[in-house]
């Protein structure tokens, strides 16, 4: 046998090898998780063949009514993911609301249109505490135009009404807030839609 039949076989068998012995695949590498943004590694779920996972579905409820939702947050003691659950119940929608002020404070700058104040209450229902961030809520109107909060308006209306701390809402604990949204004059209000990270919240109807 010569030498180049012999370089010729060793290089078949390191490619047969090499043809077996591929790096596998972890097909559960670009796993979404139910309620995770939508869009995530959708493309890499779609090239592996795994199924994007199935929406999760959105409580809704009306005015006065309690309406709990389950999220994702930081448990504090472990550091790992964990699951948080809150009850939330609209109590008061109010429009055309003038002057919004509070003592040592500023007064805020007069709306563009209107304000609208939206005031809620939020129980921790869960085991873990939670802190809502007010960037994830919005006003919908009649129209279907949306809303994002007024922060320095809704700033300024919670210090003086003493209805929410900035600290996370612990288990069993309920906190009243007031968030406040600058809309046109002609608009009236319809939904209430709250949102996190992981699009998991609640839709509320307002009229």
């Amino acid at each position: 046998m010569s030498i180049i039949t012999v370089k010729r076989s060793l290089a078949l068998l390191v490619t047969a090898a090499l043809a077996g012995c591929g790096t596998p695949v972890d097909k559960t590498s670009n796993a979404v998780a139910p309620g995770a943004p939508p869009g995530v590694a959708e493309d890499q779920l779609a090239e592996l063949g795994v199924p994007a996972p199935e929406p999760v579905p959105v409580p809704t409820g009306a005015v006065g009514q309690p309406v709990r939702y389950v999220g994702r947050t930081t448990d504090p003691v472990t550091g790992q993911d964990a699951a948080y659950e809150v009850e939330m119940t609209v109590t008061e929608t109010t429009c055309d609301v003038g002057k919004i002020s509070a003592e040592y404070l500023d007064p805020v700058t007069p709306a563009l249109g209107q304000f609208c104040v939206i005031r809620y209450d939020v129980r921790n229902v869960g085991a873990v505490p939670v802190t809502l961030d007010a960037s994830m809520s919005s006003l919908v109107d009649s129209r279907g135009r949306a809303y994002t909060v007024h922060s320095d308006g809704s700033w300024t209306l919670e210090s003086a009404e003493e209805r929410y701390s900035s600290e996370a809402i612990n288990p069993t604990a309920t906190v009243a807030r007031s968030l406040v949204f600058d809309v046109p004059a002609d608009a009236v209000p319809a939904l209430f839609h709250v949102r996190d990270l992981w699009q998991t919240g609640v839709d509320i109807t307002l009229s």
